[in-house]
């Protein structure tokens, strides 16, 4: 249950050592026995209001707690994400999201992704780098006892009902709960405790908001904490996961490469980087590209491997989803080539069944509200208009209704989208779900033909459909489905590209992104697919019509160095940066002919990964190509060519051996 006055991300950014900082306990959570315990992270003295725990931040279903693994002398081991689940989140999602969740949907949800966590190695890409290890903690399908800290002491609690001096426990048990006249715990979001032993006899605590209480309930602050003097930690009981804490986030790590700002890992004067100050402007233009084409590689890896490993989308993919972990490094070695990024949240999306059907799609919880990162056309929209029903027939698996709408809206859709109606026929409303028909995707009258999906009626509603045949029923509320998947997740991993590569001091992140998109749009009107992408690129930046974009989508962008933009694409070279553009270009979904997906439901089930595969072979070849412009030590080859054609000319030949 979330507290008050919780701090919640407060320490994003900030350098952790191997010893807790002053001011900061650590509390054994799982006990305190043997040399190395699991401890969650505490103020000495917190303020008033304040949550005596450190929080990182809130989720849909979880909030996590800082946490470290101490060993006897309390030197951190490992700084560490503590996840507990908490499901009060979901009361401010979205109505559809809500609705296609429960409480067993919840510990699948959250058990799967624990396992992913900890099994990541199996599913990211070949030649990505392996990601901080998980800790099992034994809780990532298995309810742990409810747990809270007293405020005074800092000591973690574990409530017991003094009457029976049983434990207090997450009731799962749907018979128990029904016996009470409460909802149940597997098919609702809501959740209670009770004491196992007292069967019949025990009261119930509701710890979800909004669950309904009667006679047989009791409040948790009259039951667990009748002075107020305990915290909670995990009050529902909820599933409990650890994963590696890394508190370098992307876009801190990502200016720090260009030299937008210094300190940390980034700073250039550190020996973060390879080249220093020997290649000058150019070589640290070249590196810092480098590096950030290999960050981008890092998060089209982690995507990819989360969504291989729930064959879910994320949905909300922002920079904020990512953390950048330094490697150890041997002395002397630049410590940016080391570093990694790391995944700091899960996806949120629920899948969602169609009614009388089995068309699913996904939908996202709607708590991250509107952001750059999403592609803000995957949206419903909706409206009214009139329906004329021109047949309904039966089949197999139920009634198919052909009809047309007709409203003021434009609508415009794609063959195989989604419409969902409201119908008023005999004084009863009819829920329909349409499939917009090949051929028949609208006009500016607005003006639409559709089929619905097969629907279970009974003999009164199906017998009400037929008769009305032909008939104009106005007053037809309508909306679109947006049938979203990983393509969104695409999208964003581009608008991350253009994030790490064109945004500087002088250009944002919008602006960026509307100067790529009319790029696209210019690429769209002048196809040729005889012609590469990144030919067809380079052409538009090299020609002298093509400053303004050049001045916007430029290499210059990628360092905090002064740069004339065309020198700066001279020292990248127009085939390396045209495809580079290129790469983000087919990130743009449904943008035209050269988008790796034509829309943003466009994934096969159980391959929902494969999306990823063009940006991923795209920036791993871009790395490859660009390490060797790093790394290649361009005038020892000219001094070497230049001793082959001397003596290739016949002057100063060796003398001939005796």
């Amino acid at each position: 249950m979330s507290g008050a006055g919780a701090k919640t991300g407060a320490m994003s950014d900030m350098a952790l050592g191997r010893v807790l900082p002053e001011g900061l306990v650590g509390v054994p959570l799982l006990g305190d026995a043997g040399p190395v315990r699991l401890a969650i992270v505490a103020h000495e003295k917190a303020g008033e209001g304040e949550h005596p725990c450190v929080i990182l931040r809130e989720t849909l279903d979880a909030r996590i707690f800082l946490g470290a693994v101490l060993d006897a002398a309390s030197r951190v081991l490992q700084w560490v994400e503590v996840w507990v689940q908490d499901v009060d989140g979901l009361a401010d999602s979205a109505g559809e999201f809500r609705d296609a969740m429960n409480n067993a949907k919840l510990d699948e949800r959250f058990a799967q992704r624990a396992e992913a966590a900890t099994e990541f190695d199996r599913t990211r890409d070949a030649g990505s780098p392996a990601q901080p290890p998980s800790i099992v903690c034994g809780f990532e399908k298995v309810h742990p006892r409810p747990t809270l800290m007293n405020r005074s002491t800092l000591e973690v609690v574990r409530p017991i009902e003094k009457g029976s001096n049983g434990a207090w426990v997450l009731c799962t048990d749907d018979a128990a709960l029904a016996n009470a006249g409460l909802p149940a715990y597997s098919s609702t979001l809501h959740r209670y405790l009770y004491v196992r032993e007292l069967k019949d006899q025990t009261v119930f605590v509701p710890v979800t908001r909004g669950a309904p209480t009667n006679t047989h309930t009791v409040g948790p602050d009259e039951a667990i904490n009748p002075r107020g003097e305990l915290a909670a930690i995990n009050m529902g009981g909820g599933l409990m996961c650890v994963r590696s804490y890394e508190p370098l986030s992307l876009e801190t790590y990502v200016d720090q490469v260009g030299g937008f700002t210094s300190g940390g890992a980034g700073d250039v004067g550190s020996g973060g980087m390879l080249t220093l100050g020997r290649g000058g402007k150019a070589g640290r233009l070249l590196e810092r590209l480098h590096l950030k084409l290999r960050l981008i590689a890092d998060l089209v890896s982690l995507v990819r491997g989360e969504i291989a490993a729930t064959q879910t989308p994320m949905l909300n993919v922002t920079a904020s989803s990512f953390g950048v972990r330094a490697g150890q490094t041997a002395w002397g070695l630049p410590s940016l080539w080391s570093t990694h990024a790391v995944l700091r949240h899960s996806g949120d999306a629920a899948q969602v069944t169609l009614p009388g059907s089995d068309l699913t799609y996904f939908v996202s919880s709607g708590l991250q509200g509107p952001t750059v990162y999403a592609p803000g056309s995957a949206g419903s929209v909706g409206g009214a208009g009139s329906l004329q029903i021109r047949q309904v027939k039966g089949e197999d698996a139920g009634l198919v209704v052909e009809a047309t709408l007709r409203s003021q809206e434009r609508l415009f859709l794609q063959a195989g989208e989604t419409i969902a109606l409201r119908v008023p026929i005999g004084g009863v409303r009819l829920d329909l779900y349409a499939i917009v028909e090949q051929g028949r995707t609208g006009a500016p009258s607005g003006e639409i033909r559709f089929h619905t999906v097969p629907l279970k009626l009974s003999d009164r509603e199906a017998g009400q459909l037929k008769a009305a045949e032909g008939v104009m029923i106005p007053g037809v509320m309508f909306r679109t489905i947006a049938m979203t998947s990983s393509p969104c997740d695409l999208f964003s991993l581009g608008v991350l590209a253009i994030r790490a590569l064109l945004v500087d001091g002088k250009q944002t992140l919008a602006v960026a992104l509307d100067e790529l998109q009319s790029l696209v749009s210019v690429l769209a009107a002048e196809h040729d697919p005889s012609v590469p992408l990144g030919l067809r690129v380079r052409g538009i930046l090299e020609d002298a019509k093509g400053a303004g974009a050049l001045a916007a989508l430029g290499p210059q962008r990628v360092t905090a160095d002064a740069w004339e933009p065309r020198q700066a694409l001279e020292v990248v070279t127009p085939e390396v940066w045209g495809d580079v553009i290129g790469m983000m270009v087919r990130c743009m979904v449904g943008s035209g002919p050269d988008a790796a997906c034509r829309d943003f439901g466009e994934a096969r089930a159980g391959m929902l990964h494969r999306v990823f595969d063009r940006m991923g072979e795209d920036v791993r070849d871009l790395v490859v190509r660009t390490r060797m412009m790093v790394v290649g030590d361009v005038q020892s080859n000219r001094e070497v060519s230049a001793i082959v054609s001397k003596y290739l000319g016949g002057a100063g030949a060796a003398p001939a051996r005796k």
